[in-house]
Formats: structure tokens, sequence, C-alpha cells
């Protein structure tokens, strides 16, 4: 086996395309050889493959096979030709465009048919694994080129292997991408099955709505909306969706599991009727999608092209258009994209501004998917949008009497605090959310402190990668 290129990189394992000898595509994800050594990593990594041994779905993608490698554990998973679909999501953002509902309903079907199998797999002696995927999300969902939909990536399925592997569950800290917790978890409980089928009924709804389900500026914000079951963005839009398809996703995303959506296939069944035209004419349209998508995947000025001349030599594009922000004082900039995108996370920005683009005219920053994302939590989420707390606070300090915010972050980590510490100073604004005395989530307003600022100045990336990025 020949490895071709590394194409992505996780928490603990990095991602490569080979090719076998006999020219058939795999994918081989390894861990990190600095964590092979840790127990509880490697033994997250051991379920993991067996998880995917077990189970064998069309809408899965497959575990070829498992090994090891100068003490490095890899996996040798099915190759999907296509596109995942987050990525298919921020082309058709950058578009204002969405799925069709027939098209929405035949992947998110396939993706649940595919999660039921995941969910009903059974170990070589037939003993029900009972499995739960934990990250069912945008990017864990892969759509090929010719319009299959699979379901992957089991690195942080909980299953009842714990009892095999209990080093495997070292850490009760929820796992998962914010936006498609559910309830339950949010809240720290035990979860099942049905965490999963909340989290598809996210990744159905956002289909429908071209945009996040559960909004706002700061994970805490995310958070207590899907605490709350604020669905205000699909109530939004339910009286222009087929009678019956808002009834499906609520009961989906119902706030109390013993409510909820029972099951994957539960769930598929009740989408069925919103799945009408033939299988074979939406798989083609999905694939003639994705096709589409693949040659365009990056906004447009967002990274400067390599052209090369009739030589064979590198020549540069012409450069990324630069952007205006009209404000009720004046206009500010040119900015670049990235300079941009920090005025905006920094509040130098704000959301009644307008951006323009070269040429182009001005537009609310609201309009804006891709920026608005960027703004401080204090202009985007109801509940920490004012200068004081969302409910009256349990204490206030003073910080023009203490040196810095460490000795107020030292006390309430010995008395175990959990809740949210605003510090305001100035024109200064940071959001810090504590867990029994951790800081678990950390915003901020200083450029300098913004992450991508904090790489450069290591040289960890150089300024132009970071552009990029």
């Amino acid at each position: 086996m020949m490895l071709l290129d590394r194409i992505a990189v996780g928490g603990m394992s990095e991602v490569f395309h080979a090719r076998e000898s006999s020219g058939a595509s795999v994918v081989v994800k390894r861990m990190f050889p600095s964590l092979a050594s840790e127990p509880a990593t490697r033994a997250m990594f051991e379920a993991e493959a067996r998880v995917g041994l077990a189970v064998e779905h069309p809408n899965v993608v497959r575990v070829l096979g498992a090994g090891e490698e100068e003490g490095v554990p890899y996996l040798v998973l099915e190759h999907v030709a296509g596109l995942d679909l987050s990525r298919i999501n921020r082309f058709l953002t950058r578009r204002s465009a969405t799925l069709g509902i027939p098209v929405a309903m035949y992947l998110v079907r396939r993706m649940l048919l595919g999660l039921h199998a995941v969910h009903e797999a059974r170990d070589l002696d037939g003993t029900l694994l009972g499995v739960v995927h934990r990250d069912v999300s945008p990017s864990n969902v892969l759509v090929s080129v010719t319009g299959e939909v699979k379901l992957g990536d089991f690195g942080i399925a909980q299953t009842l292997l714990r009892q095999s592997f209990p080093q495997a569950t070292g850490a009760s800290r929820t796992r998962g991408k914010i936006g498609y917790l559910a309830p339950e978890q949010v809240r720290g409980g035990e979860s099942d099955r049905r965490a999963d089928v909340f989290a598809s009924g996210v990744v159905c709804a956002e289909l429908l709505l071209g945009k996040a389900l559960f909004g706002g500026g700061s994970e805490l914000a995310v958070l207590l909306a899907i605490r709350d079951g604020q669905l205000g963005p699909l109530e939004e839009i339910a009286p222009t969706l087929p009678a019956g398809l808002a009834d499906a996703l609520r009961r989906a995303l119902d706030r109390d599991p013993r409510a909820r959506t029972a099951s994957a296939l539960e769930l598929a069944h009740a989408l069925a009727p919103f799945e009408p035209a033939p299988e074979s004419g939406l798989r083609e349209e999905l694939a003639a999608l994705v096709k589409t998508a693949s040659v365009d995947r990056l906004p447009s000025g967002a990274l400067p092209a390599v052209k090369r001349d009739a030589k064979g030599s590198d020549t540069a594009a012409p450069p990324a258009p630069e952007y205006e922000v009209h404000t009720s004082s004046g206009v500010l900039g040119p900015f670049s994209y990235a300079r941009l995108i920090e005025a905006v996370a920094t509040g130098d920005v704000g959301p009644d501004d307008r951006v323009a683009a070269a040429g182009q005219a001005p537009v609310a920053l609201s309009a804006h998917p891709d920026l608005v994302r960027h703004l401080p939590p204090s202009s985007l989420s109801e509940l920490t949008a004012d200068r004081a707390a969302p409910s009256r606070p349990d204490r206030t300090l003073d910080l023009s009497g203490v040196r810095g915010v460490l000795p107020i972050l030292g006390a309430l980590t010995l008395e175990r605090e959990t809740g949210l510490l605003l510090c305001v100073q100035g024109s200064v604004r940071k959001e810090v959310y504590l867990e029994e005395g951790v800081p678990e989530f950390v915003t901020s307003n200083v450029a300098s402190e913004l992450l991508g600022e904090f790489l450069v100045a290591r040289s960890v990336i150089s300024r132009g990668e970071l552009d990029m990025a």
C-alpha cells in the first residue's frame, strides 16, 4: 500500500488517502504517534475499530481493516469520492440557496438508515453493542459524486464496549459538535440513541433553513438555546413546509428524550412522505450538486489562485478583493477578507454596519453568513446582549481593586463555581464560562487574543497562512 497524501487532521488522528496495489482507493486513519502510548485515547481508537468492523451497511463508511505499524494503530476505510455535507452546505450558503425538500429528505433518510444500522450493530456472538454515535453532524455525512450518502467517523461513539474498554470513557465531558448536542447532553445527563435522533433532526432542519438551527455568538448562547428548546428558526419556516414535516421535526427535536422520536428508523419512516420523487432521480440531482460544489469549494477572493504561464512558471493571480465598511459615522477600510473578519470579531464592525466588496453595493453585515457568525456574543445572543448578566448576578467585583482577573478566577476555582463570569473594563469585554471552577469557554474582543493572532505571534503559522485560513 502506498500513501499518497494527508487529507485531514483530527483530534487524535490523521487521515491519509492511499491506493492499494490493486489500484483500489482507500483511506488510512492513523493515530498520532505521540498519543499511541496514552491508554485512554488508544482504547477509544480500538473501540472505534471494533464498532466499524461490526457495521456493514450501504449508508455507513466501511471499515475494511485495522492494524498496527511501529506501535501506532491504524484503520483502513472505504474511500468516498465526494464531499462532506458541511462543504455542501457552505457551497449552498454562498449562493443563498437550499436543497429542495425532496433531495434533502433523500439525503437525510439515507443518513438515518445508516445511523439505524449503527445503533443495531452486534458483535460476532450476536450481542447488541449499544452504539451511540454522539457526533452526527454535517462533517460526518459523506456524499459521493454518484449521490451515495454515508455516515462515518465513530471516533467518539459510546457503546457497551466500555465494559471491555473502561479506560476509553475516562472523561465524563460531553463530546461532539456543540450545535448538534441533545438537551440531555447539554445538561450533563445520560444519553442514548435518542441523542443521535436529535442531532439528525438538527441536520435535517438546517438543510431546510440554509443556516444553523441553534444560533448565537458563543458556545454558551448555543448551549442555552438547545437546553431551552428554542426552535425559532424552524417555527419561522414551518408555514411554508408541506403539512406534517414540521411536526415530524418537532418530535425529533423534543427537549424530553422520553417524548422524542424513539429511533433513527422511526424518523426515517416519518420523513418518507416528503420524498415523493423516484430515488434514482433524487440521487442523480444530489450527485450533480456534489460535482458542481467539488470544483467551487472556496468563497470568491478568500484564497489567491495560482496560474501557470506557457512555460509552466507560477504567475500571481489578481489580488483578492478588498472590502469597505459603511457605518453611521463614515466609511472604514479597505479591509482584506481576513482583517474584516478580525474587525467583526473584535466589535470594530457591528451588526448594523454595511459591508461592500470592491465595486459592489453595501449590504448589511447580517446578510453575510460567513461574517455574521464572527460577531461577538454580546451582539448576537439575547441572553448575553446586555452589559449586565442575563439574570441578577450572584456577586459583583471591582476589577480596579485587584491585580487583574486571575485572583478572581482563582477564588472561583477554589469555590468550584459554575456559571458565566462577565469581565468588562472600558471597551474590553471577556466572557468566561466556568464549570465547577474550571474555565470551559472564553471569549474576548481584544484582537491580539484571537486564536489566529496568538498562533501568528508564536510563529506557529504565518500571516499569509492565517489570511488563507
